[in-house]
């Protein structure tokens, strides 16, 4: 029952204090009356400790079962407490396809955010945890100068959030029209008078129902701290446009005004040249969603032949790992055609049959391991094939439909491309955007509530730890 308690506090937000609350007391007075309620330090002590420190172990086991892994991370401060924690989240897929989201750590954030503090903390949270840097696949940040200087001290691989990419896309081009800054501020006027009125409120749902007969509809009101508020009220009045422009009664003026505002609202906005980073093509070709479709043939072969490449090299690695663990001396085999003579000692000599002995006899010395299994002669050559056979049948596979998940396709398919997989999961491991760890705050806040802003950093960070890994585990730990 204590460890169930500490997972409630833990999982609820709850204050230590709760369980001296009366509500609680009398509720487990009622359900469980020999049960012997302890105190606040208890549980305390239970959650940040015990519990803790077992989850922590079931963490380090998980991580070890991954190849490669990318990593989000945010920043989050709160001012009534004066503290501020800086996250590090992992994502990886494990074998059977399935996509694992691994909170690490909630550091607390005494110092400076600066670059070179954020990029130590990023190091220390790694080697914490026993994370090689070479299991790093890329960071996923925000565009946060901070950020981005972290990631060039760290020397890790990282990518902008592509959400954030995408809203200061948006703002940049909203806050570039005069015209529609003021009817966005037009249509957050109307928003609001009616948010603000009863009377209005009803009047409106009033003329929908008998005038318009058609259900009610609740007024839109948009969030300033986010842009993507803004876009349902520009997509009602583009609706509202439309509309307009169909009626006879109205004028030649007015529809030449509708369609340019039109035009402009439906008008994309374009990302820079990402075709020239392997994290975004190689991704791109191995969803089954999408594959090469976005690429011109060019891309598609430079993206292949990258692959094709990076399968090759991971095959090896593993091989040459796998003979160091047996405590073998790693040693590539070469075909013949590759032995050189420059390779083979030969003794001085003053007879030419000794020297051409000499030269057969160190050949078939190289090759002799080889006779044990004569389909091993050409390892490299026959891997090569098999690649890029396993390529071709991929690139004719039928393109997946957009609402499919790729990684139970894979999973699905993998006996038919095992080669190219850890490429698979290293590549879609990272996510598109940073949100992981932005969601993990909203849990600090309830954390932090009116009750509860005196909590100390560490356990802070511990309990969003339990929180969202408990879960994860399924609450077997």
């Amino acid at each position: 029952m204590d460890r169930t308690i500490a997972e409630m506090i833990a999982l609820q937000n709850l204050p230590f204090h709760f369980v001296e609350g009366t509500g609680f007391r009398r509720v487990m007075q009622a359900a469980l009356p020999k049960y012997k309620i302890r105190g606040r330090d208890f549980f305390s002590s239970y959650v940040c400790d015990n519990l803790y420190n077992k989850l922590a172990k079931k963490t380090k086991d998980l991580l070890e079962e991954f190849d490669k892994l990318s990593f989000t991370s945010d920043i989050w401060s709160e001012l009534h407490s004066a503290v501020s924690l800086l996250s590090l989240t992992a994502h990886g897929i494990s074998k059977d396809f399935r996509k694992k989201t691994i909170i690490l750590k909630c550091e607390v954030m005494d110092e400076r955010h600066t670059g070179t503090i954020i990029s130590t903390k990023f190091q220390t949270i790694l080697e914490e945890w026993g994370i090689d840097r070479q299991k790093v696949h890329c960071m996923v940040r925000d565009r946060g100068s901070n950020m981005v200087r972290a990631m060039q001290l760290s020397g890790f691989e990282d990518i902008s959030c592509a959400i954030h990419q995408i809203q200061l896309c948006i703002r940049a081009g909203v806050e570039s029209q005069e015209w529609l800054l003021q009817l966005i501020a037009k249509l957050k006027k109307i928003a609001t008078h009616f948010n603000h009125s009863l009377v209005a409120q009803a009047e409106l749902t009033k003329i929908q129902k008998e005038r318009l007969n058609q259900s009610p509809l609740s007024v839109i009101q948009d969030c300033p701290t986010s842009i993507s508020s803004v876009i349902p009220l520009i997509q009602v009045l583009k609706t509202t446009l439309q509309q307009e422009e169909t009626k006879p009664n109205t004028s030649e003026q007015f529809i030449n005004f509708i369609t340019k505002l039109r035009d402009e609202l439906n008008s994309s906005v374009r990302f820079g040249n990402l075709v020239e980073d392997d994290k975004y093509t190689i991704a791109t070709y191995l969803d089954p969603r999408y594959k090469s479709h976005f690429f011109t043939s060019v891309i598609a072969e430079q993206v292949e032949s990258k692959l094709l490449n990076m399968t090759i090299n991971t095959i090896r690695t593993r091989q040459s790992n796998s003979i160091q663990d047996d405590d073998c001396e790693p040693s590539p085999k070469r075909s013949r055609t590759q032995i050189a003579i420059e390779d083979i000692e030969v003794q001085p000599s003053t007879s030419k049959s000794s020297a051409s002995l000499q030269i057969l006899e160190s050949m078939l010395s190289v090759n002799e391991d080889q006779e044990e299994d004569s389909s091993t002669a050409d390892d490299g050559d026959n891997l090569l094939l098999k690649i890029q056979s396993h390529l071709r049948e991929y690139k004719k596979e039928k393109r997946l439909p957009l609402h499919e998940d790729p990684l139970m396709w894979w999973n699905g398919n993998a006996h038919k491309y095992n080669n190219i997989l850890p490429i698979v999961r290293q590549y879609l491991s990272a996510p598109p955007s940073s949100v992981a760890s932005e969601q993990l705050f909203s849990g600090a806040g309830l954390i932090y509530e009116e009750h509860r802003n005196r909590l100390k950093g560490e356990k802070a960070a511990k309990l969003l730890f339990i929180k969202y890994n408990l879960p994860l585990f399924n609450f077997d730990y």
